[in-house]
């Protein structure tokens, strides 16, 4: 992830932590990162994985997606691949935003790949319904007990608050493309 994009995500950790009087220690105990931990992302020493910035974000009362919102009243927003920030999921997992996020945005865009073997909870935006276009074979997606297997070009459509996993059960990196909706 380029530096700036996590320059956006501090500036906006700290900014709203501020703004809601919350200390390290209170923000640890709301978000489940340690305090330690959330003053070395402050301070730029580390970059937090994908489940860390989401508990952060989550500790904070927003969404992870606010924490790389930029502010832009501009009717058209260009957003290049330098600015498109990536996170990183344990090594397993790498989600980057291909969309840019304004405050009106109700429609996010996110280019995932899921190493061999690997599986994700779909703990992020339980809070918004989701597309997800396999761009490789094999995507495997468990949703309400039932398995679905997309092979490239397959979508799929996940209704919010429906809890479902994702597994790559093949001997190679798998990408998909999720596309979230929030009214």
């Amino acid at each position: 992830m380029p530096a700036n994009t996590y320059h956006l995500f501090r500036q906006h950790l700290k900014s709203k932590r501020k703004q809601l009087g919350l200390s390290l220690q209170l923000l640890s105990e709301r978000s489940g990162v340690s305090k330690s931990l959330i003053s070395k992302i402050e301070r730029s020493e580390i970059q937090p994985s994908i489940k860390t910035a989401s508990n952060i974000a989550e500790g904070l009362g927003i969404s992870l997606s606010d924490m790389f919102r930029v502010r832009d009243d501009n009717q058209v927003i260009f957003h290049p691949v330098a600015e498109q920030f990536m996170l990183n999921g344990d090594g397993h997992h790498t989600r980057k935003r291909v969309s840019p996020i304004t405050d009106d945005t109700c429609v996010e865009i996110f280019h995932d790949q899921l190493n061999a073997g690997s599986t994700t909870d779909a703990i992020y935006h339980t809070d918004a319904s989701k597309f997800i276009l396999a761009m490789d074979d094999d995507l495997s997606i468990t949703a309400n007990e039932i398995k679905y297997t997309l092979n490239k070009g397959d979508c799929l459509y996940i209704a919010d608050n429906v809890s479902h996993k994702i597994d790559n059960e093949s001997s190679d990196q798998i990408s998909f493309i999720t596309m979230l909706h929030r009214l």
